[in-house]
């Protein structure tokens, strides 16, 4: 299977490489956006250092997650279809090309596990509607070749996943909120890799030390580990 890089582009914002059938393919989730340092640490690209991609995927239109104008400029710089919930859509409309938004809503969070699913040439999307934001917000399971990535953006309950929906599961992209069960996700889940997104500089110091995840779980005497890495570095799966 073809390698897989992942860049992390500061709070909850990767990317997505490798290649299909012999054709580089990337995706960007939640990776043009504002700073705000007391939630997450800033952005590491504009939208003018976006490289060719198929999708850019936004979970929710919050500023620290998605910026409209450095968006609008990554999408004319990477040729990319920009995809998210209709608020997100929305805040592009007219600004980019019918064919270059695609608005994904799944059925609302009282309906757990229901899920809508798109293709974007070689990539294809699941997302659920997840808890967080009065706008919609959504996770992502995103198909590369045999690749099979989940971002959980900034959902606060990861009891509305099915991890036998998720499973086999090469990376999970989650923040381990307080009260949102993501320690039994992940034994659930059972992905590869889980990686830590949207940590603060101070969080980051924290779980270096070895100290952020078990005062995140103080209740589990056996809490998951996870990989924390820091905005501008890489890792080769």
């Amino acid at each position: 299977m073809p390698q897989m890089t992942i860049g992390f582009l500061g709070n909850a914002g990767v990317s997505l490489s490798t290649q299909v059938d012999g054709h580089d393919v990337r995706v960007y989730v939640d990776a043009f956006f504002h700073s705000a340092p007391q939630v997450g640490s800033a952005p590491v690209l504009t939208g003018g250092d976006a490289e060719p991609a198929a999708v850019i995927l936004a979970t929710h239109a919050h500023f620290d997650h998605f910026s409209p104008s450095e968006t609008i400029i990554a999408a004319r710089q990477s040729g990319a279809v920009v995809a998210g919930p209709q608020e997100v859509v929305a805040r592009l409309a007219g600004l980019l090309p019918a064919d270059r938004l695609a608005a994904l809503e799944p059925p609302e969070r009282k309906r757990p596990y229901a899920s809508v699913t798109r293709a974007f040439g070689p990539v294809t999307v699941t997302a659920w509607r997840s808890r967080h934001a009065d706008g919609g917000h959504n996770s992502y399971l995103v198909q590369i070749g045999d690749w099979r990535l989940l971002h959980d953006g900034d959902n606060e309950s990861t009891q509305w996943h099915d991890p036998a929906a998720l499973r086999p599961l090469d990376a999970l992209f989650l923040c381990p909120w307080q009260g949102s069960r993501a320690d039994a996700l992940v034994e659930a889940a059972s992905p590869a890799h889980w990686f830590l997104i949207h940590l603060t500089d101070d969080e980051m110091d924290e779980h270096a030390s070895g100290r952020f995840i078990p005062e995140m779980f103080p209740d589990n005497p056996r809490p998951p580990s996870a990989t924390g890495v820091r905005p501008g570095g890489k890792i080769v799966l």
